[in-house]
């Protein structure tokens, strides 16, 4: 009888035994999964001249052919366009597309801008992060394509910034022409691909 109820103490613990090897296999497999290997990608949004709107209310636009164009007298001059820049992306380059072909009017200040959004950068100047050269005042340049790879404060930071392209279409005094605009812009820009 001491044999057999020996055995019916020792199969059960032996079943127990076993369950924990089987178990401790199984989460030995899940945590020699692979990891998420991150990468490095290279990306780019831009603004068609059309997504370019005026700041104020007296700055006066208009559509010709492929450009945004001064529409008429008023207003300073400033037009602006979100690009939609993801969180944690890196701005690497900033590129405008522009026309002028008019020595009374260029195209000035196209930059990558930003503003802040907490309480005690709320009220601060707005801050150029990247800009291009003037088309030139007396300058009729044409069709130009301007572009820089020096940027400041180049991480994107949407929780506490905003962001915009902006440019001014600036005409000189006692001038009015439709000879100027802007065509486009884009920003390149590399980001994690674990964040987008």
């Amino acid at each position: 009888m001491s044999n057999e109820l020996a055995f019916r103490v020792a199969r059960p613990a032996t079943m127990f035994f076993a369950g924990l090897l089987a178990a401790s296999a199984l989460t030995g497999n899940v945590a020699a999964a692979p990891a998420v290997v991150s990468s490095t990608l290279t990306r780019s949004v831009s603004c068609m001249g059309l997504n370019f709107h005026a700041i104020d209310g007296a700055t006066v636009t208009t559509w010709v052919g492929t450009r945004l164009a001064p529409g008429g007298r008023g207003g300073d001059g400033y037009v602006l366009c979100d690009p939609g820049l993801p969180n944690k992306a890196v701005v690497r380059k900033v590129e405008f597309t522009l026309y002028d072909n008019d020595t009374a009017a260029e195209v000035r200040y196209c930059a990558l801008d930003r503003i802040g959004l907490t309480t005690s950068t709320a009220n601060d100047p707005t801050q150029v992060l990247a800009q291009v050269v003037s088309t030139g005042l007396a300058e009729t340049p044409g069709y130009v394509h301007l572009s820089t790879s020096a940027i400041s404060h180049p991480t994107i930071d949407n929780v506490h910034d905003s962001y915009s392209l902006q440019c001014q279409l600036h005409l000189q005094a006692g001038h009015w022409n439709r000879e100027s605009g802007i065509i486009g812009a884009s920003v390149t820009y590399s980001i994690s691909s674990t964040n987008g």
